[in-house]
């Protein structure tokens, strides 16, 4: 949850849904990991404490309280999330601490912090007597707590009338968080035989199998939603025939977005009321800044090459390093197509070792590409804010936000047409390309390099229609107010 645990679209979506629930009058609380980076500040005493059974037997657990604007916010405090520096993989630090956790990959004990946070849940909400109406639940990383509820003695009288509902964010393959052995599905769930067997299937005990079949679920947009179904996502196994095959309705809801949150220099008011020339303006006093916090970081040893201020298109990425997001077609392109091209190229994250290797070395002979190995959420915020075209090569997205943090700034959309990614339309609201090669993606770069020299005009036109679309129908408060309340409703009067 931005800003406290920074990682994926998913902090922004927290966040973003809990602020307005919360600005709506209603009671939210966020139930978030107790990270190694979030200890040591001052939250005070635990607001309740209790016992938790893990592999090193029970350990007192405590819920620290904590407010983001106005967001209640409860820490879990326990030994598997204090010993994390980050949130999904494993950092440089605790490499060097033990050869088997390797930087970039993930958490060796992943499944064990999946159900202690899942427990924490439900133990918190039972010491505090708070019975939500619904448990908003992210992604397999929560799938099992519905079945929890739902059939064990301790949990369905205390919980009877509280409906669950999971968003998939992300489906694939690798984060669905299957349990792959029998006994420690049975350990860490405390699910009994003949509900895992429910839950069974080639790649292991499924949690988001399990949230579908004793809750609702739904996806980050609604092409996701209906990808998976067809069975037209490669990328998911075969999930979607799991749901068609137990029944499982997926209902799609696009993420939304918080505009004033996301507008590092304030482009959308220019977008909306103000000239081409005005928002020149606007946006090179934007790039002036990034190109200082660029020369800034020269010496930090996580940047490789430069970005040269010049009156060249700046065509930039921030995204995790991941072959999802087509970080390796983006490379081949860089590599085979960019040196030729009139155009400067900016690529900030972190994630694959290999891929960020491949990209560090092609900054290193590349006069116009430069590459900031790391995260780092002002100087991204800058980014956006300071480029003039964003890339968005990913092999698949459920939803995407990128594209929308960057129309925000004015810093036009290239995407690949996948799934949430569809929303961004070529030549309306930004520009998109199929398929997702790199040829593919030179010539859609080669084409809004001529429009940028020679049609500045229908550029602006492009900005300003992103910015009128967001705000008519992608804003957090519409979203909630014309989708998830509806189905918070639904869920929360559901006989289970």
């Amino acid at each position: 949850m931005s800003p406290l645990a920074e990682a994926g679209g998913i902090k922004d979506v927290v966040y973003g849904l809990s602020r307005a629930l919360a600005s709506g009058g209603h009671d939210v609380t966020v139930i978030l990991p107790m990270y190694r980076f979030l200890e040591g500040k001052s939250y005070g005493d635990p607001l309740v404490s209790f016992p938790l059974s893990g592999r090193k037997g029970d350990e007192t657990i405590g819920l620290y309280p904590c407010s983001v604007e106005g967001i209640r916010v409860l820490l879990v405090k326990a030994d598997v999330f204090l010993s994390k520096d980050r949130v999904y993989t494993y950092s440089i630090r605790e490499e060097g601490l033990k050869g088997e956790f390797k930087y970039g990959k993930g958490h060796l004990d992943a499944h064990e912090m999946n159900l202690t946070l899942q427990y924490a849940a439900l133990e918190g909400a039972m010491a505090l007597g708070e019975a939500p109406d619904v448990f908003h639940l992210h992604d397999g990383h929560c799938g099992f707590l519905p079945a929890i509820l739902r059939t064990r003695r301790r949990y369905f009288n205390f919980f009877r009338n509280t409906g669950t509902l999971l968003t998939i964010h992300n489906g694939g393959t690798v984060y669905q968080q299957n349990i792959g052995d029998l006994r420690e599905a049975e350990k860490l769930t405390g699910l009994n035989h003949s509900v895992l067997k429910k839950l069974e299937t080639p790649m292991g005990y499924n949690p988001l199998l399990c949230a579908g079949l004793y809750g609702e679920i739904n996806t980050v947009s609604e092409k996701y939603a209906e990808d998976l179904l067809s069975g037209n996502d490669r990328n998911s196994g075969n999930l979607g025939e799991l749901f068609r095959s137990a029944g499982v309705s997926l209902y799609g809801i696009t993420n939304g977005i918080d505009p004033e949150h996301h507008d590092r220099c304030s482009h959308s008011p220019v977008l909306q009321n103000g000239s081409q020339k005005s928002f020149s303006e606007k946006k090179s006093e934007c790039r002036a800044i990034l190109i200082q916090r660029i020369g800034e970081l020269e010496k930090s040893g996580y940047l490789y090459g430069s970005v040269i201020d010049d009156d060249r298109p700046l065509f930039t990425l921030q995204s995790r390093i991941a072959y999802q997001k087509g970080i390796d077609i983006l490379a081949d392109f860089l590599e085979t197509y960019a040196p030729s091209l009139d155009a400067r190229f900016l690529v900030l994250g972190e994630g694959d070792r290999d891929l960020e290797s491949r990209l560090a070395g092609i900054a290193g002979k590349t006069e116009n590409f430069a590459y900031f190995r790391y995260y780092d959420p002002s100087l991204s915020a800058d980014t956006f804010a300071g480029g003039d075209f964003f890339l968005i090569p990913s092999r698949w997205e459920p939803c995407g936000l990128t594209d929308f943090i960057a129309q925000l700034n004015g810093n036009i959309p290239i995407v690949h047409e996948t799934g949430g990614l569809v929303k961004t339309r070529d030549r309306i609201n930004g520009f998109s390309y199929s398929p997702n090669t790199p040829e593919m993606l030179a010539r859609k770069v080669s084409e809004v390099i001529d429009l940028y020299r020679n049609d500045g005009e229908a550029l602006h036109q492009i900005r300003k229609t992103a910015v009128n679309i967001i705000n008519e129908k992608y804003t957090w408060r519409q979203v909630l107010d014309e989708r998830y309340l509806p189905l918070y409703r639904t869920i929360a009067k559901k006989e289970y």
